[in-house]
């Protein structure tokens, strides 16, 4: 087992290994480019195996970090029990703290949740009746559909509604959010779906496409607009896009129950995944960087 950084991966046996075994986006390197500071990864033997790091460098340490929009890494190829377990301690050692979320199945007592949908042609019967209502009430509302992405007006929107209603919100989240959207506009595995009223853009979302899973990455819309049930409007249209390609669609996922409430109003089931928390960083090390993040908190 070693660890690569990032630049010295194989790509193509990389891209190869994502492709092939992986399940989630979170391995895809358009992906981890667009919103991680720093990763690498352990490989096992030529490629049979591997796990992405996301981490963080400063002042000689190295800590495993949660990125934006990065809910998980996951157990790429052929792992033994044995090769796992040695995963753990070799990832204690090689970093100093670490906050590590990795899709498990073996584990399933943790507070760790997203949602998904399976592709079910009976789906919509698993809807509640908020969201039957809502659904209803925009395609009798001045809604029109649209699926062609004007990064310029999106990007606009999803600024002007979202920058003073979530503190996580902030500019190195919106960078990273509009780096995303750019590695995977061009290459067909992004699907848009908004709503105009009045010739005016008032709600979209967006949403990865891969193998056989959809996994919606952010969206918004004018406050008049889910007033109308625009955002259950167009999460009603992406999920029957997935159905109707055999497709897992999955919400991204949120602890935050107002989040969760949503996702679940279209009869989502919760799946759990691991979280690892470990810390052996000296005392002067945590100080510095917890006045430092506070410091950058007071500056935005």
């Amino acid at each position: 087992m070693i660890f690569l950084e990032s630049d010295r991966i194989d790509r193509e046996k990389w891209d190869n290994l994502v492709r092939e075994k992986g399940e989630h986006f979170f391995s895809d390197r358009r992906y981890l480019d667009a919103v991680a500071e720093n990763w690498g990864v352990y490989i096992l033997d030529d490629y049979r195996g591997a796990i992405v790091i996301p981490y963080r460098y400063k002042l000689g340490f190295r800590w495993v970090y949660q990125p934006d929009f990065y809910r998980a890494s996951e157990w790429l190829g052929e792992w033994n029990q044995s090769e796992k377990d040695r995963f753990w301690s070799v990832l204690r050692a090689d970093f100093s703290e670490g906050y590590f979320a990795l899709e498990d199945i073996e584990r399933v007592d943790s507070e760790m949740i997203y949602q998904t949908i399976l592709p079910d042609e009976r789906f919509r019967s698993s809807y509640n009746k908020l969201a039957v209502r809502m659904i209803k009430k925009a395609e009798n509302s001045t809604l029109e559909f649209i699926s062609q992405l004007e990064k310029e007006d999106f990007f606009r929107l999803i600024l002007e509604e979202l920058s003073e209603k979530t503190g996580a919100w902030n500019p190195t989240a919106q960078s990273h959010f509009t780096d995303l959207v750019k590695n995977f506009s061009d290459t067909g595995d992004l699907e848009y779906y908004g709503a105009v009223s009045g010739g005016e853009l008032v709600g979209g979302i967006i949403v990865l496409a891969r193998n056989n899973r959809k996994m919606y990455l952010k969206g918004t819309a004018r406050e008049r607009a889910k007033k109308s049930g625009a955002m259950y409007w167009l999460m009603d249209k992406a999920i029957e896009n997935a159905v109707n390609q055999k497709c897992i669609f999955d919400f991204g996922g949120s602890r935050i129950e107002g989040v969760r409430r949503f996702n679940t109003n279209f009869g989502a089931q919760d799946i759990q995944y691991r979280l690892e928390e470990w810390s052996t960083s000296p005392f002067w090390f945590r100080a510095v960087r917890n006045v430092r993040n506070t410091w950058k908190k007071i500056r935005k």
